[in-house]
């Protein structure tokens, strides 16, 4: 019996072509997953993972009806450019306040891992009900970081955590 297989050139051939395939395969699954699990660590982007938000002191003593002095911290490494407030007033109506750095207003936490700087929340409007040198007439405070590639890098302050 002559059996013929087929050639070593056409086996080679074989070869290579399904392993780029293999390949191929691997790597589209690969980016795939890796975008889906940064979009679920930093709640955004890439650039979301990097970016922390935390308010390390809250000073009752320091604020005014339209003012509230805390002290915020970005505890990433990433950029946080602006930082904004939704006050919930005890009423249950809400209104949302700037946050601004008072001491360097251009350069608001712009690195990561730096110290704590402090900051305000302003209200614009007195009409809402709430006081901010009076904690007993807010229910809390969400900061978020604006910013629509990080919709989810935020923090709540409550009434308690005001000195």
């Amino acid at each position: 019996m002559n059996r013929r297989g087929i050639s070593p050139l056409i086996a080679t051939i074989l070869l290579i072509a399904i392993t780029i395939v293999v390949g191929a395969l691997i790597t589209a699954w690969a980016t795939t997953y890796i975008s889906q699990q940064t979009s679920v660590v930093g709640g955004g982007g890439a650039e979301c993972v990097y970016v922390g938000l935390s308010v390390t002191r809250c000073n009752l003593t320091e604020s005014a009806p339209n003012r509230l002095r805390i002290v915020l911290a970005n505890t990433g490494t990433g950029e946080i450019r602006k930082v904004m407030a939704r006050i919930e007033a005890n009423d249950g109506t809400a209104v949302t306040g700037n946050v601004t750095n008072k001491d360097m207003p251009g350069e608001f936490l712009k690195l990561g891992g730096q110290e704590a700087k402090p900051a305000d929340i302003y209200l614009s409007d007195l009409s809402s009900g709430v006081n901010f040198s009076n904690s007993s007439s807010w229910k809390e405070i969400k900061l978020w970081v604006d910013d629509p590639r990080c919709p989810t890098v935020t923090f709540t302050i409550s009434p308690g955590m005001c000195t």
